[in-house]
């Protein structure tokens, strides 16, 4: 199978630059500058934890309503440049299940995930699939171990014709364990 051509929007230093990276050095694919099969869309969550009665609008405005307009627009840069059966995987955090301190950072999570969801029903007609990685927030592209397990992940769902729309969450099983649910 040829290398897939893959697009990395986001931070240049960013995890899904380090995903990107890995895929290269793999040589499961190539970068691409135009037309692509592949794109990782960095959607990282960033901000302060903030307790909710603390976030104020600025803040809320900074972590959801910025953040969220700047990933719509990588993704609207991206799809003009797709090719046939092209594949989507944003790279997210798990902030979605909620957080401490974290209500922002929840909410932009949460709002990335409907996005895609939603360019995975809108461009299905297209073969074009978008799925999401969800890491745990504040991974960092030195993480070798989870970077390279989402990379893993992400050439599956490159490779997956039929699954569009989910979200595949990487974080060792913690999710499971209740921990951001106990009380601090």
């Amino acid at each position: 199978m040829q290398p897939r051509r893959l697009l990395i929007l986001g931070a240049t230093e960013g995890i899904a630059a380090a995903i990107g990276a890995r895929l290269i050095a793999e040589g499961t694919c190539v970068a691409a500058d135009d037309a692509a099969d592949a794109v990782l869309v960095d959607g990282t969550d960033t901000g302060d934890e903030i307790p909710f009665l603390e976030l104020d609008d600025a803040a809320f405005s900074a972590q959801v309503i910025d953040a969220t307009l700047d990933r719509v627009a990588m993704l609207h840069s991206a799809l003009p440049r797709l090719g046939a059966a092209a594949s989507i995987v944003v790279v997210g955090s798990d902030a979605y299940l909620g957080r401490w301190h974290g209500t922002g950072q929840a909410a932009a999570s949460a709002a990335l995930l409907g996005i895609m969801r939603s360019v995975g029903m809108e461009y299905a007609r297209y073969a074009v699939r978008a799925n999401m990685i969800a890491l745990p927030l504040g991974t960092n592209a030195d993480d070798s171990g989870t970077i390279g397990d989402a990379a893993r992940q992400a050439a599956a769902l490159f490779d997956a014709v039929s699954i569009t729309g989910e979200t595949v969450l990487i974080d060792g099983g913690n999710s499971l364990k209740m921990r951001q649910a106990k009380r601090r």
